[in-house]
């Protein structure tokens, strides 16, 4: 399942990649995949669904992306002023682009029971032996 998001955001703890598509790419996914919007707003919607083809209702939605996940990013280029809500003549006069956002699952931080040392996020495990953040 793919779900639509108007931003990149990370919805979960995980590992993730994040790679600008095509938006022939894009439809390609939506086309051949089951697909759910997350999308909250109805010019964003509208604008969606147009470049896309497909239908996508507003659905505000608390999204938790799971490992294996993917999510299809629509995302301006710009940002609005606080609380403005755009036309789809506004979201096209800033720009945008597409992205795919995949949760590769767990960190070697979460599968070791790190706590919040950076350098251990994929340390290797002789550095994680001697971590002193590590929990015991």
């Amino acid at each position: 399942m793919i779900t639509l998001l108007n931003t990149s955001i990370i919805t979960a703890p995980g590992r993730y990649q994040y790679q600008n598509i095509f938006i022939n790419e894009a439809i390609y996914l939506v086309k051949n995949n089951e697909y759910q919007s997350a999308i909250g707003h109805q010019s964003t919607a509208d604008i969606i669904a147009t470049l896309l083809a497909i239908d996508c209702p507003v659905n505000r939605i608390l999204y938790k992306q799971k490992p294996g996940d993917h999510a299809l990013v629509f995302k301006l280029k710009g940002r609005p002023p606080e609380g403005k809500v755009l036309t789809i003549k506004e979201i096209e006069d800033i720009g945008y682009e597409w992205g795919l956002l995949t949760n590769l699952g767990q960190s070697k931080r979460e599968d070791k029971n790190c706590t919040c040392c950076p350098a251990s996020f994929n340390c290797p495990d002789e550095v994680y032996q001697d971590c002193k953040f590590r929990l015991k």
